[in-house]
């Protein structure tokens, strides 16, 4: 859950450095920036509500649920990643000018994919964990 919430925690960042660039440079009216930079909000939003209830599931001390886990580093990361790209959409060539401390940002959020398994592993811990959920007695049809 940890690089999960670094993930939406490093993206929410690079999100709002995209907002005040955009606004800054008077492109935010072009529904093509704002519509991007609005998909990616929803996205973090979506990813953060699902980090905080792996991190109350542990926290509550019932166990490890490995598909909630998993599927919360999946998203915050998928999520992260896409806010990523809006932003370097956002910032065109300006995104790699040094001093705009963007590119620090965006390695770091790519680093995260592998960390504690890949997006792929993430995949195949859920899917193993709807199985054990749903694949026994529950007949075929």
């Amino acid at each position: 859950v940890l690089v999960a919430a670094l993930a939406v925690s490093l993206a929410n960042t690079v999100l709002e450095k995209a907002l005040d660039w955009a606004l800054e440079r008077d492109v935010y009216r072009f529904q093509a920036v704002s519509h991007r930079l609005a998909r990616a909000y929803a996205g973090l939003e979506a990813a953060k509500a699902l980090v905080e209830k792996a991190a109350d599931v542990l926290e509550s001390g019932s166990g490890v649920d490995w598909g909630l886990t998993s599927a919360a580093k999946y998203v915050a990361v998928e999520m992260g990643l896409a806010a990523a790209e809006a932003a370097l959409r956002t910032f065109g060539g300006h995104a790699v000018r040094r001093g705009m401390g963007l590119t620090d940002l965006l390695l770091h959020l790519y680093a995260l994919e592998p960390a504690e398994g890949t997006s792929d592993i993430q995949l195949e811990i859920i899917a193993r964990s709807l199985e054990k959920r749903w694949g026994t007695g529950r007949g075929t049809g």
